[in-house]
């Protein structure tokens, strides 16, 4: 008799955390709007409290918050490699991600898509093959675009950066990076964390230390007062990367002796003219890989190869893999 009130009290909380449960459960909620139901976007809830403290995903918001369930549904890839996160994340179109800042050191390259990235109240648009180098603790917010977004973000574990010590070298600020030689960089990453062995811990980090530099020389470029005719020599190697170039041509071009403008351009740009038009033709041929259903030689020819065997080799020394599997990876 004197259990009685006890049992109800019980069932009560039972019945009120299974429907807690439940509610919780839900990942997505579905966009408001005059759009038809087959074309409304799935948007990851969010919950109105701050996190003052890092979640399972190492981030932390300010103001609205994503669930960290939800958060676990944007990846298709999270792997643990030696000193880093590793993570491929495909974001719904018109998503929009509230500000929040990432514990570690972050790179990430987008894959397809693109989306607006907004830090010190300035907006800075992101499209394919984006690089970008994000410190810790730099408070961000993204707004993805109508295509949606595909990205693949390398975390550094801060005991393994520290020891490093390019702390002074390293921006205190997101960095765009716009060299060819550092998204196929950033692209090999991706295809050795998509097929990992036991190697792959190692070409991580060292994939990882060549973009890092990348990233310190781009830092000390903005800081030197640019060579109008350098800027010059490098508009005319991106406009016509897939013709043949000489040194002695583009050296005439600009007014400068040859041996003078291969050095400078070494200096500035931190590889030779070839190297640079190397990079800039397998990047273009990756774009073409993701975007079009042409034939490998027909997109050798069109990025400047003589033939498809010469593409492959270099594709390959330079991606970690051939054209045709890079293709069908990214297409999975």
């Amino acid at each position: 008799m004197y259990l009685q009130p006890f049992l109800w009290r019980l069932i009560s909380l039972v019945n009120y955390s299974v429907l807690e449960a439940f509610h919780n459960s839900s990942a997505f909620e579905v966009r408001s709007g005059s759009m038809p139901n087959e074309n409304r976007v799935p948007i990851p809830k969010r919950s109105m409290n701050s996190n003052t403290r890092w979640n399972t995903y190492r981030l932390r918001f300010v103001g609205p918050a994503l669930l960290d369930q939800d958060i676990a549904g944007l990846h298709s890839m999270e792997r643990e490699l030696g000193n880093f996160y590793l993570t491929e994340s495909h974001y719904p179109p018109r998503m929009k991600v509230p500000k929040h800042s990432h514990e570690n050191a972050s790179i990430y390259f987008i894959l397809r898509g693109s989306m607006s990235e907004r830090y010190d109240n300035i907006s800075h648009e992101r499209g394919p093959a984006t690089l970008v180098f994000t410190p810790p603790g730099q408070l961000h917010s993204n707004q993805i675009r109508n295509a949606g977004c595909r990205l693949f973000m390398i975390e550094a574990k801060p005991r393994w950066l520290a020891s490093l010590n390019w702390g002074a070298h390293l921006p205190d600020s997101t960095t765009h990076l716009d060299g060819s030689r550092a998204t196929c960089l950033a692209r090999r990453a991706y295809t050795e964390a998509c097929h990992p062995d036991a190697l792959s811990p190692v070409v991580i980090e060292g994939l990882t230390l060549e973009i890092l530099a990348e990233v310190s020389r781009s830092r000390l470029r903005a800081q030197q007062k640019g060579v109008p005719w350098l800027e010059k020599a490098r508009d005319i190697v991106h406009a016509r990367f897939a013709s043949k170039l000489t040194i002695n041509d583009l050296a005439k071009e600009i007014g400068v002796h040859p041996v003078y403008f291969a050095s400078a351009f070494r200096r500035r740009f931190g590889c030779t003219v070839g190297e640079y038009i190397r990079h800039l033709r397998i990047e273009n041929a990756c774009a073409l890989l993701h975007r079009s259903h042409s034939s490998l030689t027909e997109i050798a020819l069109a990025v400047g190869f003589f033939d498809q065997s010469h593409f492959s080799r270099t594709f390959k020394l330079l991606i970690g893999t051939t054209p045709a599997r890079y293709r069908a990876w990214y297409q999975c």
